[in-house]
Formats: structure tokens, sequence, C-alpha cells
């Protein structure tokens, strides 16, 4: 892929669970992802975010990657953000996983690499 192709970022926040799975199929298909430890959502949990930079034409197939391999899951939790103070909580059935994603416009896009040390200045 040529850096003038890549005009898009797919920013995917998943699970931890699902990410070597995914990171081995979108690597297989020559993808380059950065991953970014990261926490939030209601639960507040540890996820992760990939930063994925492609040509427009290959979003779907990131998407199709993401859609086979973040997978949901049911869970109890307990959180003490849905109680009020000094009530216990009984835990609760939640849906987690999956994968949230944004995609956004690369407007400009720069490999940026060290001066040649024996070149000119």
């Amino acid at each position: 892929m040529t850096r003038d192709a890549i005009d898009r970022l797919v920013v995917a926040i998943v699970q931890q669970q699902d990410l070597e799975p995914l990171l081995t199929a979108l690597r297989a298909r020559g993808y380059g992802v950065t991953v970014l430890a990261s926490t939030g959502g209601l639960l507040r949990r540890a996820s992760v975010t990939l930063l994925i930079a492609v040509a427009a034409w290959q979003v779907r197939v990131v998407f199709k990657l993401l859609r086979e391999h973040c997978q949901t899951r049911e869970e109890y939790v307990t959180s003490p953000m849905l109680a009020p103070e000094g009530f216990e909580i009984t835990p609760l059935l939640v849906e987690v996983g999956g994968a949230v994603v944004f995609v956004l416009p690369i407007v400009r896009y720069e490999h940026l690499t060290p001066p040649d040390a024996t070149g000119p200045r």
C-alpha cells in the first residue's frame, strides 16, 4: 500500500481477550496496527484501542475482521456506580464485548525518520 492511498484511520476499542486473534487476522492481511491500553465505559474495564491506517476501500475489510473476532459475552457484574451509597447491589447480567469503532478521515500522513547523520543539514 502506498502512502498516498492511506486516507482513513480506524480507531477500534476492543476487549483484551479478543486482541490476539484479531491482531493475527489483521497482520495476516498486511495491516499495520498500533495497540494502546485503555480503560473506559460504564464498567470501567480495561480494554485495548487499536489504530489502523487504511485506504477508504479497506475500511469494510477491517470491519469484517472486527465483527469476526470481537465477540460479545454475557457476564454478571456489580458496579458501585450503579448503587446509592450504603446500598448493596445484586449482580446484574450484562452484555460486554464487541467493538466500538470510529473511522476518521486522514488529512495528512507522514512517516517521520531521523535525518541522515552523514547527509547535509
